[in-house]
């Protein structure tokens, strides 16, 4: 029993009066989860050892708690919990915490001094070997952090995924490991509950059905987690789908899985063949893995666990050569539970004084491009290196290094990019033993693999760099056309990096929403050149702050006009008068006076009208447009010739009712967007970056249809093009830096915002979240007058 099979104590995906929850017995003292443990194993329960965990919903912890109630008397060493660094931490917060379960990690064995329980934290793509079985954690999709386990036995492979949805690295797996016969999956709902699957982050029929597309070979599946009351529906609709041919069934409590039998090998020659092909798909797998990841940390992160686990070691550091001097990059122990990226720890020195450091073998691997293999760090003496730093840290804590393997990292110009360094390697009794031969070759083949990896890396970013480079060069040459027009799209391209980071960790509004780091860069450029087009607009457009301005205001010229028919009036009143005077007719010289006072006094009153017409930001009455027609018709008399006081394009000018643009010019301006639209599409954007195009010309686009220059409706206007628009437009609001407008504060830009949602122009919800949430709020600070943003900050 159990030798080369695994057993189902629990496959519901929730307690029911027939059956228990997620519960795998991998060998007579192993488990994965613990839906399920007492009703089914009894007395047998006393035997458990080690529980794997996937993550830390109640349906596959309930039973740990019991468990301990159930064997305390009979235990003589810890039970080992093993999860992921959050689960563990979920159940030391949340159940095992003293209020509603007692901690049994500081509870003494009834007669040992260790305590009930053991945590320990598993590492994904880490193997975990007990002598009659390998489990393996791969992290999987799901509402909290959760893994899946490859499970291997003599001649058993089966990859055991309950609770998961889309998972691309579940079927990279499976095709890359063909010693996997058996896939044990979750399938909780009927395909009629796609939204709730989604939400809740499980599978249906219909999603398992297109999953299985993913994977190049046939492979048997078997279902669990099925929710009880939808189970006949369920098995309905997986034969409907054909997915319960040949072996595949649905699972059942208390039945046992067996992998497919081949007699035709000794179990001797199945067990060499197997350990050659798993170490040849890993091979494959760290190749596949690597050419797709663009994560340095990550890489690094990934080889060095491959080093550790290749060849049996406690852990191993990785150190990159930053100028004359390694930095720690990685750091990891699992003896002292250590898993740290970019540790804060001094780098080394590659040289003293001019001097080449020879006195730390990282710093001397690197310098002389030499591998070194030291058995024990206390007891040899490598080029008089006494290994001051090692013997240090273990005092500090309370650890003992004693072999070592330190390679270099070369790259193909056989320049050193860094150091890898192992220590502490053990034989199958545990004691520390000097590395061998193959952990050398493999070791070094990692050490290329990162060399290459990090040289790509560099190469790519570079390239990427570049074109990030050149587009934001467009928008700085754009300030020599308009400062403001420069300021904005810098601003708003603040706006998207701060409002989609937020957007990202949003557990409310956009929970379903996330974005991988190379997605939120692609944002940031999208916002960088939305304005584009802009370089083909007419520079007194760009800053157009008064209804006159072209390339300067013309108001001077209306002044000047002004005080020119002002002078003739004054030159034909004393022309009359001088007239008069001669006739000594004081009277008419009386009315002659006042009504040039008069007439002077209604040009005064004109001209302040048009002065503050000029810049008026808010709309015209209908007063001040009759006044404008009025205008319209003045005219004065110059040698004798009618001419108009105001010419008819200053008329259609002033007579603007809202802003600064005729309709003529208000067309020239949102060709801006069309011509950003054309210069795009000339242009090949990188892969992860494909699509910058969409979102940035979304910017005047419009749910309800009437925006430009596509005309889009609703769901044609994606998520971010919707964000795009919401943030151009709340910066052009709250800009302060405009001579030509008074800067809006948060709240007023907020309303106007909700307005243009309710009119069908913008995103409501994406308006809500602004408010609600305040996201804004690190922008307000930094680029914004306190005034502006200050009764936003009021509880």
């Amino acid at each position: 029993m159990l030798k080369n099979d695994i057993r189902f104590l629990g496959v519901g995906g929730s307690r029911h009066k027939n059956g228990g929850s997620t519960c795998v017995q991998v060998t007579e003292n192993i488990l994965i989860d613990a839906g399920n443990i007492i009703s089914t194993l009894g007395d047998n329960a006393q035997k458990i050892e080690h529980i794997f965990l996937t993550h830390s919903h109640l349906d596959h912890i309930v039973d740990l708690a019991f468990l301990v109630d159930n064997v305390y008397g009979d235990l003589k060493k810890p039970i080992k919990i093993y999860g992921l660094k959050e689960t563990l931490e979920a159940l030391q917060e949340h159940l095992f915490n003293d209020t509603i379960w007692p901690n049994f990690k500081e509870i003494s064995l009834a007669n040992h001094s260790s305590k009930v329980l053991d945590f320990v934290t598993i590492e994904p793509n880490c193997e975990y070997r007990f002598d009659d079985v390998t489990l393996e954690p791969i992290l999987v999709h799901h509402t909290v952090p959760t893994c899946a386990y490859v499970i291997k036995k003599e001649n058993f492979g089966a990859l055991f995924a309950t609770d998961t949805y889309h998972t691309d690295a579940i079927w990279e797996r499976i095709d890359l490991d063909e010693s996997i016969d058996s896939l044990i999956i979750d399938v909780s709902f009927p395909s009629k509950y796609e939204k709730l699957s989604k939400e809740s982050r499980h599978l249906t029929p219909k999603l398992l059905k297109e999953e299985l597309q993913k994977i190049q070979r046939e492979i048997d599946v078997f279902i669990t987690h099925i929710k009880p009351q939808f189970r006949q529906e369920i098995i309905d609709e997986l034969q409907e789908y054909a997915l319960l041919d040949g072996r595949n069934r649905v699972l059942k409590d208390g039945e046992f899985l067996k992998n497919k039998d081949d007699n035709s090998r000794s179990s001797i020659d199945v067990i060499s063949t197997l350990r050659r092909e798993k170490e040849l798909d890993r091979v494959m797998e760290i190749s596949t893995a690597l050419s797709k990841e663009r994560d340095l940390n990550k890489i690094l992160d990934m080889i060095l666990k491959e080093a550790i686990s290749y060849t049996g070691c406690e852990g191993g550091t990785i150190y990159l050569k930053e100028d004359d001097r390694l930095t720690f990059k990685t750091l990891i122990n699992h003896k002292l539970n250590i898993f740290v990226t970019d540790p804060k720890l001094p780098s080394i020195n590659l040289y003293n004084q001019d001097r080449e450091n020879l006195e730390n073998i990282s710093a001397i691997a690197a310098l002389k491009k030499q591998t070194f293999n030291i058995p024990n760090i206390y007891i040899y003496n490598i080029n008089g290196v006494s290994f001051e730093g090692a013997k240090k840290f273990d005092k500090a804590n309370n650890y003992k290094t004693v072999s070592m393997l330190v390679i270099p990292m070369l790259n193909q110009d056989d320049e050193v990019i860094g150091v890898l360094q192992l220590v502490n390697k053990k034989d199958e009794d545990g004691r520390y033993i000097e590395f061998g031969r193959d952990d050398i070759k493999m070791t070094t083949v990692y050490s290329n693999w990162v060399a290459a990896a990090i040289t790509k890396n560099r190469l790519i970013s570079d390239l990427e760099n570049l074109f990030v480079s050149f587009l934001e060069s467009i928008s700085v040459a754009m300030s020599a056309k308009s400062p403001y027009g420069n300021d904005h799209v810098f601003r708003v391209a603040e706006l998207m990096k701060n409002i989609s980071q937020k957007i990202d960790e949003d557990q409310g509004f956009f929970k379903e929403i996330s974005y991988t780091k190379e997605q939120l860069k692609e944002l940031e450029i999208a916002a960088w050149i939305h304005d584009i087009g802009k370089i083909s607009t007419p520079d007194y457009l760009l800053d157009k702050a008064t209804k006159l301005q072209m390339v300067y205001d013309r108001i001077e010229e209306i002044k000047v006009r002004f005080s020119y028919v002002k002078a003739l009036l004054k030159s034909q009143m004393l022309e009359k008068k001088l007239v008069l005077l001669m006739s000594k007719n004081t009277k008419e010289i009386r009315e002659l006076e006042e009504n040039y006072k008069i007439e002077v006094a209604t040009l005064d009153d004109a001209l302040e009208f048009v002065e503050n017409i000029n810049r008026q930001e808010t709309p015209l009455s209908k007063d001040q447009i009759k006044k404008i027609e009025q205008l319209s018709k003045k005219t004065y008399i110059d040698n004798g010739e009618t001419m108009m006081l105001l010419s008819q394009d200053e008329i259609e000018n002033l007579s603007i009712k809202a802003g600064t643009f005729t309709e003529k010019e208000r067309q020239k301006m949102n060709e801006h967007a069309k011509v950003s639209l054309d210069m795009m599409n000339m242009l090949t954007f990188p892969k992860q970056f494909s699509r910058v195009k969409e979102i940035a010309c979304a910017h005047h686009e419009k749910l309800n249809g009437k925006g430009y220059p596509l005309g889009l409706k609703e769901d044609e206007i994606s998520f971010e093009g919707r964000l795009m628009a919401v943030l151009d437009i709340f910066e052009a609001l709250t800009a302060h830096d405009r001579a030509y407008k008074t800067p809006k504060t948060v709240d007023q830009t907020l309303e106007v915002l909700e307005d243009m949602a309710s009119r069908g122009e913008l995103d409501a919800k994406i308006v809500s979240f602004l408010k609600e949430s305040k996201a804004y709020l690190e922008y307000a600070r930094k680029y914004l007058l306190k005034e502006q943003y200050e009764e936003c900050t009021k509880v």
